[in-house]
């Protein structure tokens, strides 16, 4: 078996389940989803306890979603959480007990005599729990509109007809904006949930969950939030982290150059070809920096989720430089993260030249602070973007 890049707990049958690890060491593998927009894969039929900590993230609506109506389905399936709650009315119909002072003064005030005032009990969904679960799915649809152009179109899609599963169950709970159900003691947990229904408790903790907008950690486990177990392509993931970062602030130091996604055809990506003539061969390295004033290519990153080792991997080396000559750029870097044993500094280096092509190694600590670390990646790209614009230029021209 070959995980392909992707962690997480992965039931293969009813009796042998595996849990696959990164291949390097991860301090908050949140922060990459985040940063990366990269959304993790649910497997509905394989539930999991997640421990909760930080924000919720973009990519965690359509999860979060697909948990809530999981839930919620269980709770059809085995019966909705009643409350009995008081009702007094005036009718000519009677049931329960009736009120004789009430009765007394509308037939002495107002000389009605064929109805009856009275009190009784009635069973009803619209109590704190399931009004809960009902502002969850309605807030979790908020938040899924003020980030949507986060959450790939797809997955938008998906979320809403869980959202509206989840709404749609709930006919006769009112949707309580003042959040006074987060004051209930079956909500907050200082009173048990009846053992009969102990199955709403996934739910509720996730409804919470939602509503306090946290985030949970998908890289161990913890005993405080069942969902569906989560795999992640971190693989994928790295690649648009690495990307991402460069696009930030720190990277964009200067107006002249855009950094663009290689994978993705123009206007929006930086997709080209690898011959200059002949056959066309499409070249797609993972990041691409372009000067906006000539169009030339004074840098690209090519990203490898594979822990940096002194001894170089020579198909890596020879993708990277046939795309540094294909754009006529004179820098090309790799970046990878660093392993758990590796000795290997962290930071940019050069490996060497390859006629006019610079090649060098960018590894990042990924068990590190993960803010700092890409602030000092996202500006070594961009020192090293900006010292090639003008080789590059004079390049093109030759």
């Amino acid at each position: 078996m070959q995980a392909q890049g992707f962690i997480g707990l992965i039931p293969v049958n009813d009796r042998l389940t595996l849990e696959v690890v990164p291949r390097v060491p991860l301090a908050n593998l949140s922060r990459i989803l985040q940063v990366s927009g990269a959304a993790p894969i649910a497997l509905v039929h394989a539930l999991r306890v997640y421990q909760t900590e930080g924000a919720m993230y973009p990519s965690l609506a359509s999860v979060y979603a697909r948990g809530l109506r999981s839930a919620v389905e269980t709770i059809v399936d085995r019966g909705f959480l009643k409350e009995y709650e008081r009702v007094d009315e005036v009718t000519s119909l009677p049931r329960g007990r009736i009120d004789m002072k009430t009765t007394m003064q509308r037939l002495t005030s107002r000389g009605v005599r064929h109805q009856v005032a009275i009190t009784r009990w009635r069973r009803t969904v619209d109590q704190p729990v399931n009004r809960c679960l009902l502002y969850a799915a309605w807030r979790l649809s908020q938040y899924a509109d003020e980030v949507s152009a986060s959450i790939p179109l797809r997955h938008r899609r998906q979320l809403q007809l869980d959202l509206n599963y989840v709404a749609n169950q709930f006919q006769g709970v009112r949707l309580d904006l003042s959040e006074h159900f987060l004051t209930d003691d079956l909500v907050t947990g200082r009173r048990k949930l009846p053992s009969l229904r102990s199955y709403y408790l996934p739910a509720l903790d996730l409804a919470v969950a939602v509503i306090g907008k946290q985030a949970i950690l998908l890289e161990r486990s913890g005993n405080h939030l069942e969902l569906p177990s989560l795999i992640v392509n971190l693989s994928a993931a790295f690649e648009a982290y690495v990307r991402r970062a460069a696009t930030s602030a720190s990277a964009n130091s200067t107006q002249d150059l855009e950094v663009l996604d290689g994978n993705l055809g123009a206007p929006a990506g930086g997709r080209g070809r690898l011959f200059h003539s002949g056959a066309d061969v499409v070249a797609t390295p993972d990041v691409v920096y372009r000067d906006r004033r000539d169009g030339t290519v004074p840098l690209l990153l090519e990203v490898k989720y594979k822990p940096a080792e002194s001894e170089l991997n020579r198909d890596d080396l020879n993708q990277a430089i046939s795309y540094a000559l294909a754009y006529r750029s004179p820098s090309i870097v790799l970046v990878q993260p660093r392993g758990d044993t590796s000795l290997l500094p962290t930071g940019l280096s050069q490996l060497g030249r390859v006629a006019s092509v610079t090649v060098w190694r960018y590894v990042i600590d990924l068990s590190a602070d993960l803010l700092e670390g890409e602030n000092r990646m996202a500006l070594a790209f961009s020192s090293l973007a900006l010292s090639g614009s003008s080789g590059a230029a004079l390049g093109a021209a030759s």
